[in-house]
């Protein structure tokens, strides 16, 4: 899909809270994407010769539907990095989806649709969030898969030994995602000028949000503890990001 934003009507949310909005969008993913065909098939936005063209693949850091509720985001309810990016004037062909994983970027390839047909500049990537910590079928989320039971009396583990070596596992796995599609991209002669940008993570507050609360809760882990293990874990992803870049000399960044 292109850059045109997501078009939802809120009668088709009623009755929903907003705690639940990532089980919402996944119950309503069909409805979302005719919505997004509906938007594509009547064109791009303006074209501007002179500015920059930014090719785009990833989540919802890229693409958020247009909610009909309002929650405390970065730039508002409805803002994502690509909207923020036309506000500037750049030029972007915009092939994320909110929820997306980079297993399922990689298999689809949709990045190759938003590179091409024009002279692409860079290629925004952002994926491994849903991979590690986003919702399961039937379970809070990833996340209850890392993290250790809490032992019951006074604590005595340090925040480290709740993190199971099975997430340093899936961040490799992410890494060979990433990999793989960046690959992919340089390996076309039409795409020899593209910079690839990726982003790392701040550390999240594992307030009542079902994908990080609810997982802690489910090994009885309270504060100070979850903060420091999240803090760990995003440690360890933002190390593996930075190390995946540098093998690229600079085309990574």
């Amino acid at each position: 899909m292109w850059d045109t934003p997501v078009e939802v009507k809120a009668s088709t949310f009623s009755g929903w809270a907003p705690k639940a909005y990532t089980r919402l969008i996944a119950a309503n993913r069909g409805v979302c994407l005719m919505a997004n065909r509906r938007a594509a098939a009547k064109g791009r936005r303006s074209f501007n010769p002179s500015a920059i063209n930014v090719a785009m693949e990833g989540d919802s850091w890229f693409r958020l539907p247009d909610f009909p509720f309002k929650f405390a985001t970065v730039g508002g309810s409805d803002f994502d990095i690509a909207r923020g990016l036309q506000e500037l004037g750049y030029n972007t062909h915009n092939a994320a989806h909110w929820g997306e994983t980079i297993e399922s970027m990689a298999r689809a390839r949709d990045y190759l649709n938003a590179l091409s047909g024009w002279t692409p500049h860079a290629l925004f990537l952002s994926a491994g969030g849903n991979d590690l910590l986003g919702e399961k079928s039937g379970s809070q989320g990833r996340l209850v898969d890392y993290l250790n039971q809490r032992p019951s009396g006074p604590n005595t583990k340090p925040p480290a030994w709740y993190l199971r070596p099975e997430f340093d596992r899936d961040v490799g796995r992410v890494m060979s995602y990433y990999r793989l599609i960046i690959n992919d991209v340089f390996a076309w002669r039409d795409f020899a000028k593209v910079i690839v940008f990726i982003h790392g993570y701040d550390y999240p507050v594992p307030k009542e949000l079902l994908w990080i609360s609810e997982p802690f809760a489910f090994r009885n882990i309270e504060e100070p503890i979850r903060t420091q293990v999240i803090k760990i874990a995003i440690d360890r992803l933002n190390v593996a990001l930075r190390r995946m870049a540098s093998e690229y000399n600079g085309r990574v960044r």
